[in-house]
């Protein structure tokens, strides 16, 4: 069974005929913002514990997250969980709700998610760098060229290693 994409517009009368709209993101994304009645489950709890229990009620469910990346890449697993029900994908997840002039939910009490949280860390690094570089010492050119190094290999391969640290670190806390 394929999903098919709605556009947010759709998706808003969908969901006024009763559909249950599943956000895919992380907890700390979800709390940050959200789209209004919207239920939390990330793939990976999608697949372990199956659809969430507000879902037993809804004959159609949608899944977003925020750019249509995520929904795109989980598919397959989406479409498993959805056990027969009639399901769709939010087409450019939050940020095509957004543009469509659609209301969201923010607390800006809640931390920045987590992957905007590493291209800070790692912007201060990079500039952090050239400054040592500049006044101090060349090698401090170093920590900068590692970092670009590190962040294109990251974007091109959708992982960033410090988000693991920052992570780790989180968690701890």
């Amino acid at each position: 069974m394929s999903i098919s994409i709605l556009s947010p517009n759709d998706v808003a009368q969908k969901l006024k005929e009763g559909a249950l709209l599943i956000d895919i993101r992380q907890l700390n994304e979800y709390r940050r913002e959200h789209i209004q009645n919207s239920v939390q489950c990330t793939p990976e709890q999608l697949s372990t514990n199956g659809l969430p229990q507000e879902a037993e009620q809804a004959s159609t469910i949608i899944f977003h997250c925020r750019s249509g990346m995520r929904t795109g890449g989980a598919a397959a697993l989406l479409s498993q969980c959805a056990n027969g029900k009639e399901c769709y994908i939010l087409q450019d997840g939050i940020d095509g709700w957004k543009k469509a002039g659609l209301s969201t939910y923010k607390d800006q009490k809640q931390p920045l998610e987590l992957m905007r949280q590493v291209q800070i860390a790692a912007g201060l690094m990079i500039l952090v760098g050239v400054l040592a570089g500049w006044f101090i010492h060349l090698a401090f050119f170093i920590i900068s060229w590692f970092c670009w190094c590190r962040l294109t290999l990251c974007w091109y391969h959708r992982f960033l290693w410090i988000s693991s640290f920052i992570t780790r670190y989180a968690m701890e806390s």
